[in-house]
C-alpha cells in the first residue's frame, strides 16, 4: 500500500527529492614561483573567493585547496531549483610574491552564451586554477623611483624640441 501511494505521490510530483546547488565555487590549484618554476611549498597563503577570505598553508608541491559552499533542500517534480553559482572572483595573496587576481564564469549567464568561457575548468564544485605562475614583488625604494623610463622620455622631449 505505501509503494503505491509513493508511485502515485512520484507521478504527480508531490514526493519531496533532495537535491543540492553551488553557492560558491571551491577552488584548488599549485603556486609556483615564476623565475624558477620551483613549487611554493609549505608557505602561508590568503586565499579570496567570492570576498570570502580562507587562510591556507601549500603542501610540499605548491598545492592549495579551499572547500565549495552547498545549499542543500527539499523539492518535488516541477517544484522550484536553485541554480548554480555562474561566476566565481579569486584574489591570491602570498607574502613577497604580487597578488593574483581573475573571475571565472563558469556556467552560462545567458542564452546567448550557451557555452561560458571558463566551463572547462569545472571539476564538480571546484574550479581547477592549475598552476599559477607568482612574480616575486618588486622592490619599494629608490631603485624604483630612478627608473630609466623618465630619463628616456625626457630625452625624447628635448630632441624632439629643436627638429620642429
Amino acid at each position: 500500500m505505501l509503494a503505491l501511494v509513493a508511485l502515485c505521490g512520484l507521478a504527480v510530483g508531490c514526493i519531496p527529492m533532495p537535491k543540492q546547488s553551488v553557492v560558491h565555487y571551491g577552488v584548488q590549484g599549485t603556486l609556483t614561483d615564476a623565475a624558477s618554476a620551483v613549487p611554493i611549498g609549505k608557505s602561508h597563503v590568503s586565499i579570496v573567493v567570492d570576498g570570502r577570505k580562507f587562510d591556507r598553508t601549500t603542501n610540499r608541491r605548491g598545492e592549495f585547496k579551499v572547500a565549495s559552499e552547498m545549499h542543500h533542500f527539499l523539492t518535488w517534480l516541477g517544484g522550484p531549483m536553485w541554480m548554480n553559482a555562474t561566476r566565481a572572483s579569486v584574489e591570491i595573496s602570498l607574502d613577497d610574491y604580487a597578488g593574483y587576481h581573475s573571475t571565472f564564469i563558469v556556467r552560462s549567464e545567458s542564452f546567448e552564451v550557451p557555452v561560458p568561457p571558463d566551463q572547462d575548468r569545472l571539476d564538480g564544485s571546484y574550479i581547477v586554477l592549475g598552476n599559477i605562475e607568482m612574480k616575486k614583488r618588486e622592490p619599494d625604494g629608490a631603485a624604483n623611483r630612478s627608473q630609466p623610463v623618465r630619463s628616456e622620455t625626457n630625452r625624447t622631449s628635448a630632441a624632439a624640441g629643436p627638429g620642429r
